[in-house]
Formats: structure tokens, sequence, C-alpha cells
């Protein structure tokens, strides 16, 4: 981050009740807010607008906490342009890889209740899935994998650069795209030692936390972190053209068809639709501080965002670095998203309905937050959750 960042339930009505409806700019652009009004919004609020205007987002939301507290949400642009919908602040959208970390959360609960190992072996006769996936291919490397090496991308293939394995086989089911993967795709290195960011891996682990709970991957998550942290509204995403839902966004392409992308398929690494309050309540039970009471202890936070000694740039779920910033962004066609949470006690969502093509834009989302840190001299005590 310039630190660059690239490389008990609660209820929402307190932050509800007080979202501003969305009113429009002098340009006719619109924008809405939740939180506390305090005398320097305004220079937030021309920050978040710029970068609107500058890659030509048809809206984007942003909800900022600080020590836990709603220091200031806002939502610019529009929903549905073509229908002059307005976005706000509890419009829901696409997380896509932001999915990952929300599964690492589950993955920390279910070790942090003595139900899994993640050093445990994921595939072969005696692992946590067993020969679920089939059998023959199990002698060697893939018998080694572990969940934590899925976790941090170290499983040794089957990486997101190239031919990537969920998109290759992408009209199959879960079960018929793991199962060729691993018959027909070899690891390219030994498990541990090389490490390749990987949809398919986060797409296993969905399948590990439906084998601990015996239940589906979103109803597990939901009751594990989501349900906890007041974010039960969070979803899946529906399947390829089911009806959109009235509270989500309408996506724009530019680089790929938004709504040929399968969410349902893509749950564990890339499927969860949120609004940006929601996922900022599981931000901050996660965070190691601030006056919410986390849902993991210290030392399981530690162990979620200690990368490995020779890959320390990328831990279980979270990019993370040497300034104990913790973070995740995501982007596929229809939409970019991003969280963190900073050491300066500042947390953040980040989430747009489109993903431009400029190769300028993942720096700017990255900075968005700190540009509007930088410009605000006092922020308000907050709003608590």
């Amino acid at each position: 981050m310039r630190r660059t960042l690239v490389p008990a339930i609660l209820v929402l009505s307190s932050i509800v009740a007080c979202a501003s409806p969305a009113e429009p700019l002098s340009d006719g652009l619109p924008i809405a807010h939740a939180g506390p009004d305090f005398p320097e919004r305004g220079k937030a609020d021309s920050i978040v607008i710029a970068l609107v205007e500058q890659f030509r987002l048809p809206g984007v939301t942003v909800a900022l906490a600080r020590d836990d507290r709603l220091v200031y949400a806002a939502a610019v642009g529009w929903a549905d342009p073509a229908n002059r919908v307005p976005m706000t602040t509890t419009t829901r959208m696409r997380l896509a890889s932001v999915s990952k970390p929300v599964t690492s959360l589950a993955l920390m609960a279910l070790a942090e209740r003595g139900l899994i190992s993640l050093d445990t072996a994921v595939f072969g006769p005696t692992s946590v899935l067993g020969t679920e996936y089939g059998e023959p291919m199990f002698a060697g490397k893939k018998a080694t994998i572990t969940v934590r090496q899925l976790m941090q991308h170290l499983e040794g293939g089957w990486g997101n650069q190239g031919n990537d394995p969920v998109f290759a086989f992408y009209d199959m089911t879960q079960r018929e795209l793991i199962t060729r993967t691993l018959r027909d795709r070899p690891l390219t290195s030994n498990p541990g030692t090389v490490q390749a960011y990987s949809n398919f891996g986060y797409l296993v682990l969905g399948r590990v936390i439906e084998q601990v709970t015996g239940q589906r991957y979103e109803d597990a998550v939901r009751a594990l972190v989501l349900q906890p942290s007041g974010a039960s509204g969070m979803r899946i995403g529906a399947p390829r053209g089911a009806l959109p839902a009235p509270d989500e966004a309408v996506y724009e392409g530019g680089n790929g068809d938004p709504y040929y992308l399968r969410p349902d398929l893509m749950d564990a690494h890339g499927g969860w639709v949120a609004h940006p309050l929601e996922l900022l309540r599981v931000v901050d039970r996660f965070d190691g501080r601030g006056e919410v009471l986390d849902l993991l202890p210290p030392e399981r936070l530690r162990e979620m965002t200690t990368g490995d000694s020779r890959f320390p740039d990328y831990a279980l779920g979270w990019s993370v670095n040497r300034l104990d910033n913790w973070f995740h962004q995501g982007a596929m066609p229809g939409t970019a998203s991003m969280i963190a949470r900073t050491s300066t006690g500042f947390n953040w969502v980040i989430i747009t309905n489109t993903r431009p093509t400029s190769p300028d834009f993942t720096l700017a989302l990255d900075q968005l937050m700190w540009k509007v840190l930088g410009a605000v001299s006092a922020w308000p005590a907050g709003e608590p959750w």
C-alpha cells in the first residue's frame, strides 16, 4: 500500500435507517450515503466520484470502518444505467475473487472448532474427500496436497494463468469439473514448492467445507461466518440465465459477457454476492482489534494471515504485506471488488458493476481509499454495528 495493497447476530437497522436516498449531483450522477454525516464528507465523495469518471464506471459502492465503527459509506452512479436506477449502499454485486477470503474464514472457523486440520490431505483414500472424485489418479503427488496448500495456492498446478481448468471445463457440473481436472491435468510441480494463484483450488475447498459440515457450501459459510457477523443476506449468485434479483446491480461487460458466467459453479472461488455494508461487517469480525468481538482468537488470525516463508505475500486466502495489512481484490467480466483490513485501524470494501479494460484500474482501485484517508483530516466517531 502507499502502502500499496496490490501483489452475537447483529442487525442492519442502525445503518440502513441513516442511509440517504440517491441524490443527483450537478452533472446528473447520483450519490447516496450511509453512516454519519461529517464536515469533510464531500472530500471523500469527490475522490470516489473521480474514480467513476476516470474509468467511466456505471457505479461504485464503498464502505469504510475505523476501529469497527462505520465512518463513511457511499454509492455513486447507476445500478442499472439503462433504466436510470441509482446505485445505493445496499445494492448487491458480485464479489469475484473476494469470495476466497470468505471461504478461508469458514475453513479457519472449522479448524478452530477442531473439525478439520488444515494439514490433512485433500485427495486419496484416507483424505478428507476420499475417492469422491475418482481413485486411480491418486498415486503420487496429488495424494499429498493439503488443505493449507490449497488455501495458499501451493498445490503444484491448476493455476489461472493461461488454461485455467475452471473455465476450460466451464459447462460441466462441479463434480464433473473436479473429476476431469484430476484425471486429465497433471501437476506441474511438487505440492508446496511453487505458488500459482488457483481458482480450481478454492473450488475444491468449497467441497471440503461441504464434506466436513454435511451442508451445502453456501449454507455452511452462512452458519460459520455470515450469520455471526450480521451478514446473512450475502448469497451465491444466481445460475446463468436466471432472472436478476431485484437488489442486484446490472453488470456491464467490456472485457467479456458478465451473464455468461456461472456464479453457482464458482461459489467458493468467485461466486458470492454482497453489498459493502454487510461485507464490511464480516471484515470487522475477523480483524483482530476494535470494539466488535472477533470470531477467531488472535493465534488463529495470525495463522490465517501469515504466508509461507518462501511466499510471504499470500497467506491463507488473504494477500498480506509487511505493514500487517490484509486484503484481496477480485475481478471478472462485470465486476471488480476489494476488501482491506489495515494496521491503521481502518477497514474497507469497494465494489463496482463493471471491470474496466484499462491497465491502470487495478492500482487505482487499490489506492482509492488511501486517497480518501489522506484527504480527510477528521473522521467522525462512527456508528457501532
